[in-house]
């Protein structure tokens, strides 16, 4: 009960970060945009996936799964939504790829615009 509490105070205040200080996202919009995720959790998952073992549930917190799966389901809407590929995996320069990403895009809408 209490890690529920918290999780939901952690939630109220990061919704209204983002709406109300940010104003990034619309109110019903900012939930999807809150995840609950452990670092330690997903880097011992990760190693583990990498060298093709089974993930130790010992090492890992009651409820892991669900955070994991909930990491997982980070990564793809991120990856969706800013077009990073599976090379940002392995690359050192992946902040550069989103980097250009962006640029591309805002040098696409001036060439639109100067063409009007």
């Amino acid at each position: 009960m209490f890690c529920f509490q918290v999780k939901q105070q952690h939630l109220e205040r990061n919704v209204g970060f983002l709406v109300d200080e940010l104003k990034v996202v619309q109110g019903h919009e900012a939930p999807n945009r809150v995840f609950f995720v452990s670092a330690r959790e997903a880097l011992v998952s990760r190693v583990n996936q990498d060298k093709g073992t089974p993930t130790p549930s010992g090492q890992l917190l009651e409820g892991f799964q669900g955070r994991l799966f909930e990491f997982a389901n980070f990564e793809r809407k991120f990856e969706v939504n800013f077009c990073i590929n599976s090379f940002c995996d392995v690359c050192k320069m992946c902040h550069c790829h989103v980097f250009m990403f962006v640029i591309n895009i805002l040098l696409a809408n001036v060439v639109k615009t100067a063409r009007v």
